[in-house]
């Protein structure tokens, strides 16, 4: 059993542990190991003697006796500890944190529930996870009960469905269910004794069906049996319908997922008595997300969740997200609305609901607004305690940070709000709204502060003086300044002596932009590389090109854990910090102090709050020259530097993170809550879960078949495409052979008549011969015609072998 704290009624429970499966008949009590009650009382352990064929249950001096079958042998321990409420589970099983209290108050949710189970984390069909439910569970996955119990617990909607089966590993049952089993077991004839405490869990599913009762499994508490459940029983039409259905399979795909992940163990808000707070905040990333993972961190006394808000895309739509973890590694819920918030809205509808959704099934006790940047300030406007920080000077100033033309704005009417949006180079971010629609969405935010009281809390004094230079009004609500803590303070380093003739070496620490003084560095460049030589450590994509046509040193990034070693090998004699915004506290600078090393920054902001001039750093005016003046004058006394590095070791920073979570609780003060607090209701996901999971999959398959289709068609049309290609070469080769063919024949056809008129006038000559008066002549005719014939008797035997070699080709 979970602490009694957890309990939530007066009256005694029952707990069953079932210990072996094989029960033999006329020996109820061989399938249980105890029996105990346990409530606001101590636990107290029924002891069970067997004897005349009945068995005798005691609890301190009270006794009872009963038949010997498992539903009498139940019912009087019930009986004997004036249970109304009976918890089942198995030695082997491991259990999660406050499992009974969540059974039971599934239990008490309504009156006609006979029998509630939990999820197992390996069951066919009521599996925690999808994988459970298709045999392929690694048990890697679930080495820790607690954390895939608070997977379930944090993407559920916490509530029940009617189940066609139940289980011995964990589940609850009113004794008027065993009452109306015992009545079933003796109006049936052919009811057999039951064999095995899965067989007699499954007796109590059909007597509750035929009463009338609801069997259900609530999708919020996991079981470990421990071991593999191989069969589900039950009836085969409702168990097929179920899994076809499968009101779980969004909660199993989502556990599965968190699984895969990795992700911690997660919090389960509203289930033990610590409040819990709603951070409202975009994840730009920067000083907020840093602030934030550590006050969850070092927050054990209150649940902390996390809601902010996405783009999807340029021109798409909007996406709300809550986080359950302080790493923001994957939300427990998402929203996709319509209207896009591309800065801050006065107000949403949509924005309401989720709201108020968060609020309602998450418990939540009070809200912590860090920033409204992708929000609606309907998050100042719950009956819920608020706070407002002031992690920059958004919404009352559009381009976050209050910075144009080289100085800190001190005012910011209409016209200097609409130069602003017009010549600001740093007001780049915000652009959806006019002048006058912003100065509208200021007045609106101040006067739901002003209307509700809320107070505000800045990390330095400097950024309550600004909001009140820009908007006097804030001047009368209650600001409070809680300087930021430290997670882990740095080791400091031994600052370098500068040897004679040794170049200067400054180190900018952290993101190089334009409103981290990016063009300021490029324009004191030239005279800072005559004197000293720039290292940039973690200067993001912006400051790697910006040290690249410099010719300067860099790192792009870097771990948080690397920080030291980074530094020891570059060996600083100070570090620049080179802003021209107001920054509103600066962790960087932190990290400067607690390792040592003397910052020179600029006199803005915090900077000029937390620096004093030459005691533990130095300062200089945010344009270029007034930078080499201060680097020339630290190059030529290098000692003010060591007075500076040994102050800072001497005068360590000591406030922590949990002080710092400390003083925020001060502020806002939330009591301890009733546990098991939060709202068991119908969930979001419904029956059309599966079936257009199996639509989806179905219309996945049929899509995959369609390319594997056109694939196999392209294919057949390039091969298509190949043989008419090769087809026409054929025949281009053909119509050529056949061509010279027939001009080897038109040729073989000239030459034999050429040589049969050679032969006629030969013969002419001949019988023109006058052999008696020239008899020379007839030798020389008689070598020409043999010279002749044999000329053609070479063409004639060279014919057959041109044309085969032709038809061959």
């Amino acid at each position: 059993m979970s602490d009694p704290k957890m309990q939530l009624t007066s009256s005694e429970t029952l707990l069953v542990i079932f210990d072996d499966d094989l029960m033999s008949s006329g020996d109820a009590i061989s399938a249980v190991s105890s029996i105990t009650a346990s409530c606001s009382n101590p636990v107290a352990t029924v002891r069970a003697d067997y004897g005349d064929s009945r068995w005798t249950l005691r609890r301190g001096d009270r006794a009872v006796t009963t038949d010997s079958s498992l539903t009498e042998l139940l019912l009087a321990a019930a009986r004997l500890c004036g249970a109304d409420s009976i918890l089942f589970s198995t030695q082997a099983t491991r259990t999660p944190g406050a499992w009974d209290a969540r059974l039971l108050k599934a239990l008490a949710e309504r009156s006609d529930i006979g029998l509630v189970s939990s999820l197992c984390v390996d069951h066919p069909l009521l599996g925690a996870s999808f994988e459970a439910t298709n045999n392929s569970l690694d048990t890697a996955q679930t080495s820790d009960i607690d954390t895939v119990d608070a997977a379930a617990f944090c993407v559920s909607g916490r509530t029940y469905y009617s189940s066609p089966v139940a289980h011995r590993f964990g589940s609850a049952a009113p004794v008027s269910a065993l009452e109306s089993l015992a009545l079933f077991e003796s109006i049936n004839d052919d009811h057999a004794p039951c064999s095995t405490a899965d067989a007699w869990i499954e007796s109590l599913v059909r007597a509750n069906r035929s009463r009338g009762a609801l069997n259900v499994v609530v999708d919020h508490v996991v079981v470990d049996p421990r071991q593999v459940i191989a069969a589900v029983l039950g009836d085969h039409v409702e168990v097929s319908a179920f899994r076809d259905a499968n009101p779980l399979g969004a909660t199993q795909r989502a556990v599965s997922q968190y699984l895969r992940d990795g992700v911690a163990t997660l919090p389960r808000p509203g289930l033990d008595p610590r409040p819990v707070q709603l951070h409202v905040m975009h994840f730009w990333g920067g000083g907020l997300d840093k602030w934030v993972r550590e006050f969850c961190a070092h927050d054990n006394d209150r649940i902390n969740l996390l809601f902010t808000s996405y783009r999807i895309g340029e021109s798409g739509g909007q996406r709300l997200a809550l986080y359950a973890d302080g790493s923001g590694a994957r939300p427990i819920r998402v929203w996709d609305i319509v209207q896009p918030i591309r800065s801050t809205l006065i107000t949403s509808l949509e924005y309401q609901a989720v709201l108020a959704e968060i609020i309602r099934d998450y418990s939540v006790d009070a809200i912590l607004v860090s920033s409204l940047i992708g929000h609606s300030l309907d998050a100042l406007t719950s009956e819920l305690p608020t706070v407002l920080i002031a992690h920059d000077y958004f919404p009352v100033c559009q381009a976050i940070n209050p910075s144009f033309r080289g100085a800190v704005c001190k005012t910011c009417d209409t016209a200097a709000l609409t130069d602003c949006q017009t010549n600001n180079p740093l007001n780049r971010f915000f652009t959806d709204q006019g002048a006058a629609e912003w100065k509208s969405l200021r007045t609106a935010f101040l006067d739901r502060l002003l209307e509700r009281a809320i107070p505000v809390v800045a990390p330095s004094r400097s950024v309550i003086d600004t909001l009140i230079d820009i908007e006097p009004r804030m001047a009368s609500l209650t600001i409070r300044v809680v300087p930021h803590g430290q997670a882990a303070v740095l080791k400091p380093l031994l600052t370098p002596a500068l040897a004679a003739g040794e170049r200067m070496r400054f180190i900018v620490l952290g993101q190089v932009r334009e409103n981290k003084g990016a063009a300021l560095l490029r324009s004191a460049a030239k005279a800072i590389d005559e004197i000293a030589d720039v290292h940039f450590l973690g200067c993001g994509e912006e400051g790697a090109e910006l040290a690249r046509s410099l010719g300067w040193a860099f790192i792009e990034r870097f771990e948080p854990s690397e920080l030291r070693e980074h530094m020891l090998r570059i060996d600083p004699h100070a570090a620049l910090l080179a802003s021209v915004v107001p920054e509103t506290f600066s962790y960087t600078l932190s990290e400067l102090f607690a390792l040592a090393v003397p910052p020179v920054a600029t006199n803005i902001g915090a900077f000029a709050e937390r620096i004093e001039h030459g005691r533990n750093g130095f300062l200089f005016a945010a344009n270029s020259d007034s930078l080499v003046e201060s680097l020339r004058e630290l190059t030529g006394t290098p000692q003010s530097l060591l007075i500076v590095a040994e102050h800072l070791r001497a005068n360590r920073l000591s406030r922590s993170v949990t002080e710092m979570v400390g003083d925020y609780h001060q502020i806002l003060t939330v009591r301890l809550r009733a546990p098991a607090r939060y709202r068991l209701g119908t969930a979001r996901q419904t029956a059309l879960t599966e079936p257009y999971e199996k639509l989806t999959a179905a219309y996945a398959q049929m899509s995959n078949a369609y390319e594997r289709t056109a694939a196999a068609y392209e294919s057949t049309a390039a091969a298509y495409q190949s043989v008419a290609a090769q087809e026409l070469t054929v025949r281009t080769l053909a119509q050529s052979q056949a061509e010279a063919l027939h001009s080897i024949s038109q040729r073989y056809a000239i030459e034999r008549s050429r040589l049969n008129e050679q032969t006629a006038a030969a013969r002419a000559a001949l019988a023109a011969i006058d052999l008696r008066r020239h008899p020379w002549r007839l030798w020389a005719y008689v070598k020409a015609l043999r010279a002749q014939n044999a000329a053609v008797d070479a063409a004639v035997r060279a014919l057959p072998a041109v044309l085969s070699d032709q038809t061959r080709q």
